[in-house]
């Protein structure tokens, strides 16, 4: 007995074959096209947060900049303050109240200007003759590593500051 093979009669015809041909087509086409809008859509969105980014780096380090600069003036006031001078000449802490009086301002200094946690005076040969914590004075500035590096600074007559700044490699900002 043989079998009977159903075919299906709507497949024969010509038109339901150029339909779904066009409905094949369509579908390829906006697929393609949706293809195309993910991808310029994404390349946008990424400059566009690239350079937002960039933006707010230079927003951030122009802030930096202002407050260190703001704090090397303050510096600037502390050590040009007549208490401080004054002690600064050689002699004149064995003598007198300038120690005494240059350890005041130093203190006043620490509490009203700069976020400072410690002020201090050094002599050229490393020694802490004054500082706002008195545990400090009279060590030398090479126990701490993290002070030493901007002693020194200061012996060549530069500014020191801290790491920061933007990562060529990653194009980022840091601070460390």
């Amino acid at each position: 007995m043989k079998k009977k093979v159903h075919k299906i009669p709507h497949l024969r015809k010509l038109s339901t074959k150029i339909s779904l041909a066009i409905l094949v087509g369509t579908l390829a086409i906006l697929a393609a096209l949706s293809f195309l809008a993910f991808f310029f859509t994404k390349s946008n969105l990424e400059e566009s947060i690239m350079a937002h980014q960039m933006q707010t780096a230079r927003q951030t380090m122009n802030e930096i900049d202002r407050i260190l600069n703001e704090r090397v003036l303050n510096i600037q006031t502390i050590a040009g303050a007549p208490p401080i001078q004054n002690a600064l000449i050689s002699g004149n802490l064995e003598t007198g109240d300038f120690k005494k009086i240059a350890l005041k301002r130093i203190n006043e200094f620490t509490t009203v200007t700069g976020p400072w946690d410690l002020l201090m005076l050094v002599d050229r040969e490393g020694k802490i003759v004054i500082s706002s914590d008195e545990k400090q004075m009279g060590r030398r500035v090479e126990e701490q590593p993290q002070n030493k590096i901007a002693y020194e600074s200061a012996l060549h007559e530069d500014y020191y500051n801290s790491n920061f700044g933007i990562n060529r490699e990653l194009n980022i900002f840091e601070i460390s």
